[in-house]
């Protein structure tokens, strides 16, 4: 906190008066960049299948009105946005990529893990029908 001082001085007839008053310092405001994803983070990871959309909700405090948000996701259908959102991305390709929130110069991050979707060769055996029981009749 800062002060001013009072003074009371008689200088040529007239007196002069002078203030300690205490003066507050205003409170600093910190931004904090952070987002959500859904589906959820897990250890700092998203991890879904070829095909899958991401959504992207900003958390951050403590934003100045103003502020210019720069989202980078790499991968998805849309590389970048320039809004808050939140945003639905999709992404169509195995990979590793990393999202990124930078609001006015400050930035967070998260891995985007994107698997293949397993490919299924369904087999059918034609080694005869089984047989049913209903009502005790087979």
């Amino acid at each position: 906190m800062r002060t001013k001082l009072l003074l009371l001085s008689f200088l040529f007839g007239l007196f002069y008066i002078y203030a300690v008053i205490p003066v507050a310092k205003p409170n600093k405001v910190v931004l904090t960049v952070s987002f959500e994803t859904n589906p959820a983070t897990e250890n700092g990871i998203v991890e879904i299948c070829e095909g899958t959309s991401v959504i992207f909700t900003d958390t951050s405090t403590d934003v100045p009105v103003g502020a210019d948000y720069i989202w980078s996701f790499p991968g998805g259908d849309s590389t970048s946005e320039n809004t808050q959102g939140p945003h639905t991305v999709l992404f169509e390709n195995s990979g590793t990529y990393t999202i990124t929130l930078s609001i006015n110069g400050l930035s967070t991050s998260v891995n985007v893990e994107v698997e293949s979707k397993p490919t299924i060769d369904p087999v059918i055996e034609a080694n005869g029908w089984g047989t049913s029981t209903f009502d005790g009749t087979t």
